[in-house]
């Protein structure tokens, strides 16, 4: 009975030739992309450090602002309720 039953897709060859196309090109580009961050790694995390660097400090600065408002405006709150607010 066992040899009645289809081959499982992975053990199958490619349908047709795009397919083995597709497949060769996506095995090729990992080959070379995994060759490129090996030999350009670390220009390319400093790369991204410092163009990274402004956006990090302006978001720091947002969150701060923010928490800040939220700060105030707990303050305010606790300070109407208990003089007779909720």
């Amino acid at each position: 009975m066992s040899e009645d039953l289809p081959a499982p897709v992975l053990l199958r060859g490619p349908a047709d030739d795009k397919e083995a196309t597709v497949i060769g090109s996506f095995v090729l580009g990992a080959i070379v992309g995994g060759a490129a961050v090996w030999l350009y790694g670390p220009q390319i995390r400093a790369f991204v450090e410092d163009r990274t660097r402004t956006a990090r400090g302006r978001a720091a600065g947002t969150l701060q602002a923010a928490f800040e408002g939220l700060q105030a405006a707990k303050e305010k709150l606790e300070g109407e309720r208990g003089i007779g607010g909720l």
